[in-house]
């Protein structure tokens, strides 16, 4: 009876002991710590300031920071397994060693990798396998850490330049929170223009062409003619102007032909009177801006020509202007610039007689800052300027276009679904925006549109005054987590983040690396620290403090904030380890 018994028990036993599965867990080795940098990028954020500094100013080494490349490097994992070739295979993560609330990822039989882990951060991972028709299985949990080095860089299909802004050590021995704020280049290309197939679409579209490029193909053709007729003069403009400003989007048909009448400036223009203004630093006039009302302004001023001729300007704006030199429209930018206004944006010459003349602008205000700029410019060569305004002109877009949208399905997965990202500070013009109503992630996350300034741009009123906006998002808890970006995420979005991560302590060194991390994606020379970066550290070194930090911390009181506010901030962003 004995043997009877155990015998069928025996046989019961047996085949649980023979189908169990073995699963051994090879990589990561038991508390490995992993790198997510790979050797190149370590290297470089590892030199010495100055040595980097000029190593990023070479641009053979530049080229060699874009082959390192912008990404992170994955973190790989494998296994060993006596399961079937059928067999489902899942990889689970988590930041607790009860496994709970885990990351989960499609394996393969021999192992698989995941991205876009959290630096300095200890994790635990299960593998699970299931067998057709039976239960899953799964392994001991193993543990590792990743490398506690910044940036933490990461990994999104088709949009670049994508880093955690956390990770850092910051105020009082805490580090900046990761999975709280994201910086990353444009999630769908800026708005592109469709030009004008023909001169009667332009024309019909755009009026002021039609006067302009028929003037200036007939000075082409005289030039050709008789080059004699085009004797260059002496710039004579001062930084001096008579400013008539109308709380209007646009002048009517009579205003604008009234105009071409005047041959002295008028007391009174359309029932206001003149206030005199004078241009500052780079020949740039900043008017004052009226928020949320559309704005015409009318310039004016007369100078004296030593002989007739053609005279080389220099100018640009921010919004659309045109030019009108004693009565006759010579120059005009329909669309405005799409740039930061500067005497560099456009270069043009105009025809003025031996003494007195009048040169009258019209300007279209933005929904920003609000500055004309005009100067003189280094000799060019009329014909060639000539050509270039000409092919200029022709380009002028008939319609804009929205930009498509960069965000595939797994990206949308990553931000809406592992990082649970709910806003978007789009830190674009209108101009790149066009056409834009919500974020290219979707109605679940909130958008918001706030034309931003950059580098030295940030210490100017409306730079601070578009700061203003955006540090309001950051201090509402229930917004987080943030992405921002401009369509780079370099150079608009590099100055927020320096001001935001100087805000809550970052190491100075940190600060100058989150910028220049950007040189692995883009290995242009332009984009450098003489031309840049310094315009925007030096513009926060002139501020009352004794660091760096107080000097932040006063450009935000500026902006009309306080200290509870910066406080704020700080106890969303800030944690011990």
């Amino acid at each position: 009876m004995k043997k009877r018994i155990l015998l069928p028990g025996l046989f019961l036993l047996l085949p649980v002991v023979l189908s169990a599965l073995e699963i051994q867990l090879t990589a990561p080795r038991e508390k490995e710590t992993v790198p997510l940098l790979n050797a190149a990028q370590k290297a470089y954020v590892t030199m010495p300031r100055k040595v980097r500094i000029a190593f990023f100013a070479d641009a053979g080494k530049r080229k060699q920071m874009k082959e390192a490349g912008y990404l992170p490097l994955p973190v790989k994992f494998a296994w060993k397994s006596d399961a079937s070739k059928d067999a489902v295979f899942k990889l689970f993560l988590s930041e607790k060693p009860d496994m709970s609330s885990p990351l989960v990822f499609p394996a393969a039989a021999a192992g698989s990798s995941a991205d876009n882990l959290k630096i300095g951060c200890t994790y635990y991972w299960q593998l699970e396998v299931t067998e057709p028709g039976k239960k899953p299985v799964r392994s001991k949990v193993g543990s590792f850490a990743t490398e506690d080095r910044a940036p933490r860089l990461m990994r999104f299909p088709n949009v670049p330049n994508v880093r955690d802004l956390g990770g850092r050590k910051g105020l009082n021995g805490m580090y900046v929170k990761q999975n709280k704020i994201f910086r990353t280049a444009g999630m769908n290309n800026n708005a592109r223009d469709i030009p004008a197939k023909t001169d009667e679409d332009l024309f019909a579209r755009y009026p002021d062409y039609g006067k302009i490029l028929p003037l200036w193909r007939q000075w082409k053709k005289e030039l050709a003619e008789s080059p004699r007729k085009f004797t260059r003069v002496k710039y004579a403009l001062t930084g001096k102007w008579s400013v008539f400003m109308f709380d209007k989007a646009v002048l009517s048909e009579k205003e604008t032909a009234f105009l071409d009448t005047l041959a002295a400036i008028p007391a009174e223009l359309f029932g206001v009177k003149a206030e005199v203004m004078t241009s500052g630093r780079r020949d740039r006039l900043v008017l004052p801006f009226k928020a949320g009302s559309p704005r015409i302004a009318v310039l004016m001023q007369e100078f004296t020509a030593p002989a007739a001729g053609m005279m080389q300007l220099a100018s640009g704006a921010d919004d659309a202007w045109n030019l009108r030199v004693n009565g006759k429209l010579v120059y005009s930018r329909i669309q405005g610039n799409g740039k930061n206004p500067t005497t560099s944006n456009y270069h043009y010459f105009i025809p003025v007689r031996q003494g007195k003349n009048l040169a009258v602008v019209v300007l279209k205000s933005g929904k920003g800052n609000w500055m004309w700029c005009c100067g003189k410019r280094a000799k060019q060569d009329f014909a060639d300027n000539l050509a270039a305004n000409i092919a200029d002109v022709r380009k002028t877009a008939l319609r804009r276009e929205p930009g498509a949208s960069r965000i595939k399905p797994e990206g949308r997965a990553i931000f809406l679904d592992q990082l649970k990202v709910k806003s978007d500070i789009d830190l674009r013009s209108d101009r790149e925006c066009f056409g834009m109503t919500g974020s290219p992630l979707g109605e679940s996350v909130t958008w918001f549109h706030i034309s931003s300034s950059s580098y030295g741009g940030m210490q100017g009123s409306w730079g601070k005054a578009q700061f203003t906006k955006v540090f309001k998002v950051f201090l509402d808890e229930k917004n987080y987590p943030v992405i921002f970006h401009c369509i780079a995420g370099q150079d608009r979005t590099g100055a927020v983040a320096f001001i935001l991560n100087g805000l809550l302590g970052v190491d100075e060194e940190e600060l100058y690396l989150d910028w220049e991390v950007t040189g692995f994606w883009n290995p242009s020379p332009k984009f450098n620290h003489a031309r840049l970066f310094n315009n925007l550290i030096n513009g926060f070194r002139k501020r009352p403090g004794n660091t760096l930090r107080e000097k932040i911390e006063h450009y935000i009181l500026e902006c009309g904030f306080t200290a509870k506010d910066i406080e704020k901030f700080r106890t969303i962003m800030l944690e011990k380890r």
